[in-house]
């Protein structure tokens, strides 16, 4: 199965990584009948990872590290051990300290008024990826290589039943993609951010307990050069 790519607006390496995570996630449809894009955090960051090192860009999930606490009180926050999602160490001069955020579920672009809550979601878990990248600043900017922090969050989309079968065409299908895209560009646009969109919009006979289909994803990330 191929999650064609609608766009990715990634810098450097990272747009190969980007693309051969895309990749991956249709090796495993074509192998597990299933879709590893609409599971936890962790299985998505470690898809990334693997992505990472087959794009020749060592990785490393799970980095133990001193962090810096924000408790919201006056004065310097301090250290606290704590572990970073994903380190990128690029070709040696850079590296990319990542936080991850994912949905606990898939977002559904089934129907046109859900649109809204699609961003609001996304705000909400970026906020959340931005507060973990927050933390590490401190550790980007002392390792060697020094590099950026980078809060990234994972979209995963689906579609209800009703947009496949016998007589659905496609092009209904595509128009929720466009739309979805849409959203990610625009969402984007206004916060400064990177994004990539996977869709594949053909028939499948895959769905979960709630008889979703796994319909593709997106990425959208924010760089935080130090």
């Amino acid at each position: 199965m191929t999650f064609v790519r609608h766009s990715n607006t990634f810098p450097g390496s990272w747009e190969k990584i980007v693309d051969k995570f895309a990749e991956l996630n249709g090796r495993y449809v074509d192998h597990a009948w299933d879709a590893a894009y609409w599971y936890s955090e962790m299985t998505n960051t470690g898809l990334l990872a693997t992505a990472a090192w087959m794009s020749d860009v060592p990785a490393i999930c799970e980095v133990r590290e001193n962090k810096r606490v924000f408790t919201g009180r006056q004065g310097r926050p301090g250290p606290s051990l704590g572990r970073v999602d994903l380190f990128f160490y690029h070709d040696g001069v850079q590296g990319d300290w990542v936080e991850t955020k994912s949905f606990t579920s898939p977002r559904d672009m089934s129907e046109a008024q859900r649109e809204r809550r699609v961003i609001r979601g996304l705000s909400a878990k970026m906020t959340e990826a931005r507060n973990a990248a927050r933390q590490c600043k401190n550790v980007a900017r002392n390792a060697d290589p020094r590099g950026r922090v980078v809060a990234l969050v994972f979209v995963p989309f689906v579609l209800c039943s009703e947009y496949y079968g016998q007589g659905r065409r496609s092009p209904r299908r595509e128009e929720r993609a466009a739309e979805a895209i849409r959203l990610l560009a625009e969402y984007a646009e206004n916060n400064d951010c990177s994004y990539a969109a996977y869709f594949n919009t053909a028939h499948i006979d895959i769905w979960d307990e709630n008889d979703m289909r796994p319909f593709g994803f997106g990425i959208v990330a924010c760089f935080d050069q130090q």
